[in-house]
């Protein structure tokens, strides 16, 4: 038989609005008195229902983690571990987590809107959002609580925990060309998101702070994934044996351009230096063991949560960039 407030208020003694209000935690009653109605209904197992709490309160104490097709936790190992993170934090504030992934004829910023404007969602995290998505400025107008996961620095008009990839792109080709290197070749994942616009803003900057001219035919833009890094550098060795170093704009990159490299007998580290970004636990083993920079994915994903949390609770914008901090980890392939 299923416990009711009535009941607990009967046995505790007090009215059916003092059990709730101690029930709900609203702080308005006396201390004892909540003490003696929360022990009334733990003794008999009470369990609220969530739905009708919702429905009176018009929260659904729950936020969404919507990710882009492109993005996804079956590809991308970082996406893993920002929902572990997001999972974690919202866990610590009562929440339930509704994941989802956008289709690839569904804008993730609509889909998202979807979700809030049906009730299914206080609020929502987006991962893989690009900067020329028409979508962001609908999102901004509608006041719908938000943060980007891994945003651009520069762009203004967003709520986003992210990482400076143009400081760390500069970072890692600085050390390339402090080793002696000019021909430096740059494998993007993409020109459209914001962190490959970050990654390939960072190369051109170091490249140019060191008096090094911009070369196009050593950049090549092709999709995430480590037969895509395979294709890129072969592609580009044909075109460029003149290439003594490559920055790879993710870790899967990285891999499938050394896997190419060992099938040639290119000593990697002596006859050409590789470096990328990510740390992806899925490579931690991988050998050569990868110069890159290590970002704290996990970290990431409960800072933007907590950030989500600060709107809700505050009902009102937070401070509108977390900008997280990187480690350089030299490997053994530069």
């Amino acid at each position: 038989m299923r416990v009711t407030i009535k009941k607990i208020a009967e046995i505790a003694g007090v009215s059916v609005g003092t059990a709730s209000e101690a029930l709900n935690n609203t702080g308005r009653i006396n201390t004892k008195t909540a003490e003696r109605v929360l022990q009334v209904a733990d003794s008999l197992n009470y369990r609220p229902n969530s739905m009708a709490k919702a429905l009176i309160s018009q929260k659904s104490s729950t936020i969404g983690f919507v990710l882009d097709f492109y993005q996804n936790i079956r590809t991308h190992m970082g996406s893993a571990e920002m929902l572990i993170g997001a999972i974690n934090e919202a866990s610590l504030n009562n929440y339930d987590m509704l994941t989802t992934i956008a289709s690839k004829d569904v804008n993730i910023i609509d889909h998202g809107l979807n979700l809030f404007n049906s009730k299914k969602i206080d609020g929502v995290l987006f991962y893989g959002v690009r900067p020329n998505n028409v979508a962001i400025n609908k999102l901004i107008e509608k006041g719908v609580p938000y943060v980007i996961l891994s945003g651009g620095i520069w762009d203004d008009r967003i709520v986003t925990v992210t990482l400076d990839t143009v400081k760390a792109a500069y970072t890692l080709v600085e050390y390339l060309v402090k080793k002696g290197h000019k021909k430096i070749a740059h494998i993007s994942g993409s020109d459209q998101t914001y962190g490959g616009i970050g990654r390939k803003s960072g190369y051109l900057g170091a490249l140019k702070q060191y008096d090094i001219s911009e070369d196009e035919g050593l950049i090549v833009t092709t999709s995430y994934g480590v037969e895509y890094g395979y294709n890129a550098i072969k592609e580009l060795l044909l075109k460029r044996p003149d290439v003594t170093a490559v920055f790879c704009g993710s870790d899967d990159l990285a891999v499938g351009a050394c896997n190419y490299l060992k099938e040639i007998n290119m000593n990697i580290g002596t006859d050409i230096d590789i470096v990328c970004i990510s740390n992806d636990k899925q490579f931690v083993a991988y050998t050569p063991k990868l110069t890159t920079i290590g970002i704290d994915f996990r970290k990431m994903g409960r800072l933007s949560t907590h950030l989500l949390f600060e709107w809700l609770k505050n009902d009102g914008i937070p401070d509108k960039k977390i900008v997280m901090d990187y480690k350089f980890l030299k490997g053994d392939t530069a």
